[in-house]
């Protein structure tokens, strides 16, 4: 049940069956008009106003006055107790000819490596996660916009997660990822490229609509295949001809844009000299308590092989980006990031809807207070519970 005020105040009520108990408000009434029969019958009898002073009757607009002031306390008391909830009406904006593509890779080094903490899978999804937290919360980009997922590693899944304004949903699947997500071991970052132009192909846009992918990745030096970076230029080609014919032309025109950027994960440390250097660091076992177990190895079947290891492989993320016409980013440098992708929304976003969502605050001091102003002020703190127990045996002798 919803209550309509003026200046758009909507008023609903969590236990509406409970309004009923207003009934209550009849019996005041009745009390009321047996009030008046009182007050009336000693106006009429002359004996009576000979031994009572017209000095304490009240008239009869104060007795009616009295009756409604009553009335009203014990109606905000029925209304507090089916606990009111104002009611806010949000427009929340959905952007289209925009669509974001989170490429992310859960490789064996991703899951084990532990220079970044708690591991790096864990610090690219909680990178993802804050992105979307900067779609629902940040005042410049704040919307609903269509979200995709791509998980890789030595293979990579397409359809994992495809295009959803729904971002419960897309967080859902974020947190879905594990190291099982991808059987095949390896890092295969020419996989991931295949995986998105399967997307592109498969779901087309809008003309006009921009495609912006964001790769996040170690680059898997150490799992990933070296001759994998000669083809990536001939994939990222494809891509960007993905077109449309215009039939009365025969001409080819781009059908939609695409952009790829990618982010780093991994330690570098920086020289004197402002080089970079990503540190190498050991894929680490632990048990489901998180102890330490052992070293993956380099033989598997030999636990005396040394600790295989891994490091952040800038150079590949980088020409990816270039390809791509996008930017390379360092995961640990969280502002640019965040700029970065503010700028990347505003320069591509276009506004196509608006999604109606609602809240509830709850209210009960709006009822609560004015009934015990009113009791108190009509009764006196404490005389009213007297009055109460003095009034009922002449109610029932009236009855």
């Amino acid at each position: 049940m919803t209550w309509y005020f003026p200046y758009g105040i909507q008023i609903v009520f969590r236990y509406p069956e409970r309004l009923w108990a207003v009934v209550l408000v009849v019996f005041l009434l009745l009390l009321a008009c047996l009030e008046m029969r009182r007050h009336r019958a000693v106006l009429r009898d002359p004996w009576l106003q000979l031994h009572l002073s017209v000095s304490s009757l009240p008239s009869i607009g104060r007795k009616i006055t009295w009756w409604l002031l009553v009335s009203v306390a014990l109606c905000c008391v029925v209304a507090a107790n089916a606990i009111p909830e104002r009611k806010f009406v949000d427009k929340e904006k959905v952007y289209g000819q925009l669509r974001l593509t989170f490429i992310f890779d859960v490789s064996l080094s991703m899951v084990r490596a532990e220079d970044v903490k708690p591991n790096r899978m864990r610090a690219a999804k909680d990178m993802i996660i804050g992105f979307v937290d900067m779609l629902m919360h940040d005042q410049e980009i704040q919307g609903r916009y269509q979200l995709a997922l791509i998980p890789f590693a030595g293979t990579a899944q397409p359809l994992f997660s495809t295009f959803t304004i729904s971002r419960e949903e897309f967080l859902a699947n974020v947190e879905d990822i594990n190291e099982r997500t991808i059987s095949r071991q390896g890092t295969s970052v020419l996989a991931a490229l295949l995986a998105y132009r399967s997307l592109l192909s498969l779901h087309p846009a809008r003309e006009g609509t921009t495609d912006i992918a964001i790769l996040i990745s170690d680059g898997g030096q150490e799992e990933g295949r070296e001759g994998e970076k000669n083809f990536f230029p001939g994939v990222i080609n494809d891509i960007r001809e993905i077109i449309r014919t215009n039939t009365i032309k025969g001409t080819r025109i781009p059908f939609w844009h695409f952009t790829i950027s990618t982010i780093g994960i991994g330690k570098v440390e920086v020289d004197e000299k402002g080089k970079r250097m990503a540190k190498p660091t050991e894929l680490i076992i632990r048990d489901g308590a998180g102890n330490f177990l052992d070293f993956y190895r380099e033989d598997l079947k030999n636990s005396q092989s040394p600790a295989l290891k891994s490091r952040l492989d800038e150079e590949t993320l980088m020409e990816i980006a270039r390809l791509g016409g996008g930017s390379y980013y360092h995961f640990s440098d969280a502002e640019t990031l965040a700029n970065a992708f503010r700028k990347l929304i505003l320069a591509h976003r276009i506004l196509v809807d608006e999604i109606s969502t609602f809240r509830y605050e709850p209210i009960l001091p709006w009822f609560l207070v004015p009934a015990f102003i009113l009791w108190y002020v009509l009764f006196g703190f404490g005389d009213w519970i007297k009055k109460i127990i003095h009034g009922v045996p002449w109610l029932i002798k009236k009855l």
